[in-house]
């Protein structure tokens, strides 16, 4: 993105949000020619739903870009930062095993499973929820996962 481009956008905000929006464009990011360097870190950074849809809708699919993705989150927490990340399973199977074998570096890994028909859940071991199918008629999760990352902490067994 070059400065044009992100002047163009920073200028579009109504006016109340447009000295916010600046600072968070302008922090988040020097004003250099690829906009990838990156110079504020953060304390905490939550990701709900989302890692399982990287690289999945794509020409070709590449699944396996979770992972990076995740690296590059976690490049931009401050040291002792935490990326907290929730994941239903069954709906990209691909990202659930690539979380099962430790693709991911999640130092805690909890697991949350649907009890009964309503909005209900339970907390269950991941060998419990492991191979947990997605039913897309009910558009719902019948298990996700709950995922923790530290930076600077040591990755533990799942």
């Amino acid at each position: 993105m070059d400065k044009r481009t992100l002047k163009r956008i920073v200028d579009s905000p109504p006016r109340a949000s447009r000295e916010a929006f600046k600072k968070a464009a302008v922090g988040c990011c020097r004003l250099t020619r690829s906009c990838r360097t990156f110079v504020f870190r953060y304390d905490a950074i939550i990701s709900v739903s989302t890692l399982e849809h990287i690289g999945t809708y794509e020409t070709p699919r590449n699944p396996g870009r979770a992972a990076p993705a995740v690296g590059n989150l976690v490049g931009l927490l401050k040291p002792g930062g935490e990326l907290v990340a929730t994941a239903p399973l069954g709906l990209n199977h691909e990202f659930d095993a690539l979380v099962e074998r430790g693709g991911i570096p999640f130092g805690e890994l909890y697991a949350l499973r649907r009890v009964g028909r309503g909005n209900e859940w339970e907390e269950a071991d991941f060998s419990a929820v492991e191979g947990a199918e997605y039913p897309k008629s009910a558009f719902g999760a019948d298990a996700i996962i709950v995922g923790i990352i530290r930076k600077g902490q040591a990755v533990s067994a799942q």
